[in-house]
């Protein structure tokens, strides 16, 4: 079962966005790319800083977010073949960390970042279990963030203060294709949220 936040979030609201996170609880460790130069997760956890990451898809920027606390488990896969031979992909369906998913502007369109975690994961058969620690951090980051980011004309996508200047200032946030107001709607019913 995967968990996630939709967020409308320009780059200058990325670290707002982080201390967020961290303010839930200290010790947050942010991983800046899929792909590690090093399989030692107490390392990772300790000071990333000393290690080289890159991403796994050019065309995406993601983060995992991990905590040094709450994260017990990093798994990785060493990568025998390609570019980046001899280094490591995080299992992001193995581990304990949350992706962001941190979308560019394009064409002067802004799509929604999206921060996912699975705090309970089958592959096939098996049912990959996760600790009851991090999955209780998974819950208080996301209702932090839901009390902190207001919402848009649709209720599970929020928005961040950078992104509203940007559609205030002729932007558009858009949401498969389709522009969405920063501005909530009066009244009404509740939207689900279409998976794309």
């Amino acid at each position: 079962m995967e968990r996630q936040f939709l967020c409308f979030l320009a780059p200058s609201d990325e670290r707002a966005f982080l201390e967020t996170i961290d303010g839930v609880d200290s010790g947050l460790v942010v991983l800046p790319g899929r792909l590690a130069s090093t399989d030692d997760a107490a390392s990772l956890l300790e000071d990333p800083s000393r290690h080289r990451f890159a991403q796994s898809v050019r065309s995406l920027r993601r983060l995992y977010l991990a905590h040094k606390e709450h994260t017990r488990r990093l798994v990785f896969h060493p990568q025998v073949e390609g570019p980046r031979a001899g280094w490591y992909a995080l299992d992001y369906l193995r581990s304990e960390v949350f992706e962001l998913t941190l979308p560019q502007i394009s064409r002067g369109r802004l799509p929604p970042a999206r921060l996912a975690a699975a705090v309970v994961a089958y592959e096939g058969f098996e049912r990959i279990r996760k600790s009851s620690e991090f999955g209780r951090w998974v819950g208080r980051v996301l209702r932090q963030l839901v009390r902190t980011y207001p919402q848009s004309e649709h209720d599970f996508l929020h928005v961040a203060e950078g992104a509203r200047a940007f559609a205030e200032g002729g932007g558009r946030l858009t949401y498969l294709e389709e522009t969405v107001s920063p501005v909530p709607k009066e009244g009404g019913q509740p939207q689900k949220e279409r998976i794309p």
